[in-house]
């Protein structure tokens, strides 16, 4: 299958209309990535925050900065997310909608969804 440009030539990569070029996941780097990601879970109704677990591991490593609550190495690569739920969902209904959130963002990748915590609705 040959992908033409919009002036009729064959694209080559990097050319508008060609697969991956600016669109989608395959365009982006791993730091807007995990960032859109990470704005988009922490949005959610029933995240109260993003955690990085109790090993801190649940992360994506940047030369400058670290992006807590989701871990991913490469724009293809399986991504793993840390959440504390809000009591009263059930779990894996959540769980399943921060999948779906995630795939819409990053492609169909694999999405591990580690919950570290649930907040409780109830004032103390």
């Amino acid at each position: 299958m040959t992908f033409v440009a919009h002036d009729g030539n064959p694209a080559q990569p990097g050319d508008p209309g060609a697969p991956g070029a600016g669109h989608g996941p395959a365009s982006r780097t791993v730091e807007q990535l995990a960032d859109a990601i990470a704005a988009a879970v922490a949005a959610h109704p029933g995240v109260v925050e993003l955690g990085a677990g109790s090993m801190g591991l649940v992360a994506t490593r940047l030369p400058h900065r670290r992006i807590v609550g989701v871990r991913l190495s490469h724009p293809r690569a399986p991504i793993v997310l840390g959440v504390v739920l809000r009591e009263g969902r059930p779990l894996p209904e959540v769980a399943a909608q921060l999948r779906d959130l995630t795939r819409s963002i990053a492609g169909d990748v694999l999405v591990n969804v580690e919950v570290t915590g649930v907040a409780s609705t109830v004032d103390s």
